[in-house]
């Protein structure tokens, strides 16, 4: 198979070992603070929040408590409701609304 082929193939596996590091960091963080960059959203979790929201969706976050935590409390956030309410529909936020 050409090496663009292989590029362009969905990764099969359950977690990329790229992917396992992240998460690991990712959940590292998140037991030690509520947030990314400690106790107040920043614009860290602003960005963090939609690779979180796709990882959980793909079930990808099964072994990582405070990442699943964090999604659940970013997606209670009124601002978050309203953000969704404004943009449309979102296959990652929470569901029902």
């Amino acid at each position: 198979m050409a090496a663009e082929e292989q590029r362009l193939r969905p990764n099969n596996s359950c977690k990329a070992p790229e992917e396992k590091g992240i998460l690991d960091y990712c959940e590292y963080a998140l037991t030690r603070n509520e947030y990314f960059a400690g106790d107040h959203l920043t614009g860290a979790d602003i960005q963090m929040i939609f690779p979180l929201e796709a990882a959980k969706a793909r079930g990808r976050l099964i072994e990582y408590e405070a990442c699943n935590d964090y999604v659940d409390k970013i997606h209670k956030r009124p601002a978050y409701l309203r953000a969704l309410e404004k943009g449309g529909d979102y296959a990652y936020g929470p569901k029902g609304i």
